[in-house]
């Protein structure tokens, strides 16, 4: 499956994994259009 390989790759090279609620998300969308004036996307992608 991609994601097995995409999440081997990733916990090789990264130190720690956040996971976000949608609103915690949300909110940081918003405090990242406050501050910048830009709108981040919600998936990251």
């Amino acid at each position: 499956m991609t994601f097995d390989l995409t999440f081997d790759m990733l916990k090789a090279h990264l130190d720690d994994f956040i996971l976000l609620s949608e609103e915690e998300l949300a909110e940081g969308v918003r405090v990242a259009l406050r501050a910048t004036h830009n709108l981040a996307e919600g998936a990251g992608a």
